[in-house]
């Protein structure tokens, strides 16, 4: 039985996959998606380019959920805002 044909710059591939989910999983997809280099059509590219896409929508849902955040606290802000004022005034009508 003979091994399977391995392309000899399979182990640098892979170690830069690894490299890069390493890197996605710290939430630093920029430079995740930077480690993966020219794919090629055998399986190691296959698994490289859906790793790519991976964190590529990872990093969006990220960016995402920050905009999310941002637009929840500027609203909460403005609901305090609100309420001081609210509060305000009802102390007002009180010293009529």
């Amino acid at each position: 039985m003979s091994a399977p044909d391995v392309p000899p710059a399979a182990p640098e591939r892979l170690e830069r996959m690894m490299e890069a989910l390493a890197l996605a999983s710290i939430g630093e997809y920029a430079v995740a998606l930077s480690r993966f280099g020219e794919f090629g059509g055998d399986d190691l590219g296959m698994l490289a380019e859906g790793l790519r896409v991976f964190i590529g929508e990872l990093q969006q849902g990220q960016a995402a959920r920050e905009q999310a955040q941002a637009a929840l606290q500027r609203a909460q802000q403005e609901i305090d805002a609100r309420l001081a004022q609210i509060e305000a005034q009802r102390l007002e009508i009180r010293a009529l």
